[in-house]
């Protein structure tokens, strides 16, 4: 479990933690820009966001209203995060 922290956790924890801390964004306005950014508003493209390393997109997704612990193929988000190197 320690492996997972140390590796990639850190991005995810410090996203989840920018987010919550008074984003000026609104969930809606949030998905707007993630489909302007070429994303879908989906588990599926919130765990490619996390393997690309895009942290912009990351916080988009938790500010639109994505759960951190959202699971792709049976693997959460900071299990992807974990998975980059």
């Amino acid at each position: 479990m320690r492996r997972y922290f140390c590796c990639g956790g850190w991005l995810v924890l410090l996203v989840v933690l920018a987010a919550t801390l008074g984003c000026e964004k609104s969930p809606k306005q949030a998905r707007r820009e993630l489909v302007e950014a070429g994303y879908r508003y989906s588990e599926r493209s919130f765990a490619e966001a996390i393997q690309k390393n895009d942290e912009a997109a990351v916080q988009l997704f938790l500010v639109g209203g994505m759960a951190p612990d959202a699971r792709v193929g049976g693997y959460t988000a900071l299990e992807y995060a974990a998975g980059r190197d």
